[in-house]
């Protein structure tokens, strides 16, 4: 059965210039990243390839058209596969790429779509081609009443019945004695009497109306689908061994629901042997933070097993940085609003991490290792527009209400502050968000106790691409912050420093702080900072704008217009 490799779409919706995907040969591919991205139009560009729908009867709407140019280069969707064989009247050949493309320009053929052996040899695309590698997307409004319905032919359940039927016609003798289980009871339906006059009445009634028609039309009720047996056959959830309809279930249930049927249908067709592509969009969606990471586990198992999965998400709990290559980060940071894909391989991680500084990372350990480091709060930082990594807890706590009050609301542009754990932690996550192509700046400070032989910031210098010599005339000149290029430095420590911003006022709400909550640095620093921001008048506000233009800019450089 056919395999899906990757796949390149241009010129689609907020997809501009080529994009390019590509898919793990285990393990589900994890699409991530901000709002807005496009991550569900790299999904409705496979769907319209591979989905329900015939591609060569799609036409464009303008909003299709990136930029809504219609004069722009073609819209393309290039999909590489493997084990899809073309078998057409006058041709056969192992099928490479499925190609569908929409040329505004074009008079004679505007719609192609064609597949290509891997020297280039192409033919029309066949719905035969198709059926080799299906599509299903289990969408984040669910659908799962839909899915489990045979409102098409293209539903997971129709899907699912037609493979059993097939199965069963290989045998004549076990048919025929299902056939004639099934007229047994037709002929228990026909002792209902008002069944057997609504049966008459339908029959006489078309035979009258059909009587001017070519072919008549003969009607009757049978328990059966003779083109298909186990279309008899209805999923219906239970609780307490009582059937519920899909109106019943909670829209958690039915996400779970989804992803086990759809995990059925793949070990219907047997483990490992492909043919299907499924995409789930946004599997947290209703989910409490536990089920999202149970959810997360039984998808990678599935993936794990040779079945395709994709998936759309905004949850940290389905990213698993162990496995790098089935990670895509989804990004808009070109001025256009065009959509950019970003993945990397264990080998290229670790390429990119030994270029910034981290001599020591490998193919075979970058991945666990940032996979053991990582709590939540770093893996969102994958979603953010921007990141601001800071040492610890305290500086996580205080900059958003600090940089806020100055006019730079870091969850208004996007913008995640990120705790490093110490200043040696800096460099390390630095290094993963520039992997993965997402603006970022370091804030630490010049307190030394955990730096005494100064290694750790000379490696922060390193990746930052800092010359020691900048640094040094910067730190030197002794304000109590200071903004270099991509990093921010505070004299000695954040609270000394804003003890000299705001003489007196903030050991003041310090003080009070412990008072009502004790001696915990960050609490403690949180408070004070609020308590700050209502008295904005003070000068040692304007030793924060220049921090705060620092931040603003990580996005605003990118800003279309």
């Amino acid at each position: 059965m056919g395999r899906l490799r990757g796949m390149r779409v241009r010129n689609y919706r907020s997809i501009g210039g080529w994009v390019d995907v590509r898919l793990p040969e285990r393990g589900p591919l994890v699409l991530m990243g901000e709002n807005n991205a496009g991550k569900s139009n790299l999904v409705q560009a496979l769907d319209l390839v591979l989905g329900e729908s015939w591609p060569g009867s799609f036409h464009p709407e303008e909003h299709d058209f990136h930029g809504r140019d219609r004069n722009a280069v073609p819209m393309q969707i290039q999909l590489d596969v493997s084990d899809v064989w073309h078998a057409g009247r006058y041709d056969s050949f192992e099928v490479r790429q499925v190609s569908w493309r929409f040329d505004p320009q074009e008079s004679e053929r505007p719609c192609a779509f064609d597949v290509f052996d891997a020297n280039g040899r192409s033919s029309w695309a066949s719905n035969a081609d198709r059926e080799q590698l299906a599509c299903v997307v289990v969408g984040a409004d669910r659908r799962l009443g839909y899915q489990l319905s045979y409102t098409s032919k293209w539903t997971l359940l129709s899907r699912l019945m037609r493979k059993f039927h097939e199965r069963l016609v290989e045998d004549p003798e076990r048919t025929e004695r299902l056939r004639a289980r099934f007229d047994e009871v037709v002929v228990i339906f026909h002792e209902v009497e008002a069944f057997q006059l609504f049966g008459r009445e339908l029959q006489d009634m078309a035979g009258e109306l059909a009587a001017n028609l070519r072919y008549g039309l003969d009607l009757d009720f049978s328990a059966y689908d003779p083109s298909n047996y186990f279309r008899s056959l209805r999923v219906h959830p239970t609780h307490g061994g009582e059937v519920r309809s899909f109106d019943e279930l909670g829209t958690g249930q039915e996400q779970i629901l989804a992803v086990a049927f759809a995990y059925a249908y793949a070990r219907a067709y047997g483990e490992g042997d492909g043919g299907l592509v499924i995409v789930i969009e946004e599997p947290e969606a209703h989910l409490h933070p536990l089920a999202q990471q149970w959810l997360a586990r039984k998808i990678a198992a599935l993936g794990d097993r040779g079945v395709q999965v994709i998936v759309t998400t905004h949850s940290p709990a389905f990213v698993d940085l162990s496995e790098t290559s089935r990670l895509a980060c989804v990004r808009k940071p070109s001025v256009d609003g065009a959509t950019t894909v970003v993945q990397h391989s264990e080998r290229s991680l670790a390429e990119h991490c030994r270029e910034r500084g981290a001599a020591k990372a490998d193919e075979r350990s970058v991945g666990p290792f940032y996979a053991a480091s990582a709590t939540d709060q770093h893996v969102a930082g994958l979603f953010a527009r921007a990141c601001v990594v800071v040492e610890g807890p305290t500086e996580a706590l205080a900059f958003p209400i600090l940089l806020s009050a100055v006019g730079t609301d870091p969850l208004e542009l996007g913008i995640a502050v990120i705790p490093a754990g110490g200043i040696g932690g800096i460099a390390r996550w630095l290094r993963l968000y520039s992997a993965y192509e997402i603006p970022a700046m370091a804030i630490f400070d010049l307190d030394s106790s955990d730096d005494r032989d100064g290694l750790k910031r000379a490696e922060l210098l390193n990746t930052l691409g800092e010359e020691r010599s900048r640094y040094k005339a910067l730190v030197t000149a002794g304000a109590p912050i200071a903004v270099g290029e991509g990093y921010a430095v505070f004299n000695e420590d954040f609270e000394r420093a804003m003890r000299v911003s705001f003489p007196e006022v903030y050991a003041h709400h310090e003080e009070a702080a412990r008072a009502e909550l004790g001696t915990t640095k960050p609490l403690v620093a949180r408070a004070a900072c609020r308590t700050l921001t209502g008295e904005l008048a003070l000068p040692g506000w304007e030793t924060l704008k220049p921090l705060a233009s620092a931040v603003a800019n990580l996005v605003r450089a990118s800003e279309p217009g």
